[in-house]
Order: structure tokens, then sequence, then C-alpha cells
């Protein structure tokens, strides 16, 4: 595949992920208490918040990919 195309999707991938986990994360908090929360509440927040830190490390890749083919 296109060293091109493969850090594009690096990047897309990962701003993709950071901002569902982020959006889903706020929104979790923001209506804590219109939503039904299990009684280990721990579970949701962990699984946002490794989506948007997934999310972080894809766009950080990426980016490093990037600056790799753009300097040689």
């Amino acid at each position: 595949m296109n060293r091109n195309l493969e850090t594009s999707l690096f990047l897309f991938s990962g701003i993709w992920s950071f901002g569902i986990g982020f959006r889903l994360f706020l929104e979790l908090i923001n209506t804590r208490e219109f939503i039904l929360i299990p009684s280990h509440p721990i579970n949701i927040y962990f699984d946002f918040l490794i989506l948007m830190v997934s999310g972080m490390l894809l766009i950080y890749y990426g980016y490093l990919r990037y600056m790799e083919g753009y300097f040689s």
C-alpha cells in the first residue's frame, strides 16, 4: 500500500477515535443523572478514555510517519 495512504489512514482513524471518545465522555459527564449508569460506572469512563488515548496515539504515530516522509 502507498505510504502516504497509510499515513492518512492513521491520521484519520486517530482523529475519528479521539473525537468519538471525547464526545461520548463529555455526554456521559454532562447527562449523568438522565442515563442509566450500571453498578460499576468506572467501566464506562474507562472505555471512552481508552478510545481517546488510542486516538491520540494514532494521531501522534501518523504525524511521525508524515514528518519522516517529509524530511526524507
